[in-house]
């Protein structure tokens, strides 16, 4: 995720880290390294993190260290996308609080999420539906 969008912002990505789960890792060692890129990247901004699945096993490790020694300092959102990983980059340095990219990280994922109907395809929506719209 994070090369797709370097691909799109460029390589220069400061104060940025990816990490992956192995298929067989444990939970000791993640949390390990969740905490050492939590220390390497705090600042008094705080620190945004982004998990794939919500009750996965990196979401589950990020919450219990924020839960024990990172309350108010990191602001954690699961359900990652290509979507939500641009919006907090590019919104990093504009925001006033972690919290509030948070927000727009959240707000940014949920209004990427369409239902392509071929039956409009033809009409100016380009056959996309917005939630919530009638049919």
């Amino acid at each position: 995720m994070l090369r797709a969008a370097e691909s799109i912002l460029g390589p220069s990505l400061e104060a940025v880290q990816a990490l992956d789960l192995a298929p067989d890792e444990a939970p000791a060692p993640l949390r390990a390294r969740i905490d050492h890129v939590l220390r390497a990247l705090a600042s008094p901004d705080g620190v945004l993190v982004l998990t794939d699945l919500l009750g996965g096993t990196p979401y589950r490790v990020a919450l219990e260290l924020l839960r024990e020694e990172c309350a108010g300092k990191v602001a954690l959102v699961a359900g990652m996308s290509l979507p939500v990983v641009l919006e907090a980059l590019l919104q990093r340095h504009a925001v006033s609080s972690v919290e509030e990219l948070a927000r727009a990280a959240l707000r940014a994922g949920s209004e990427h999420l369409r239902i392509c109907d071929l039956e409009r395809m033809g009409q100016n929506s380009g056959g996309v539906v917005s939630p919530g719209a009638g049919g």
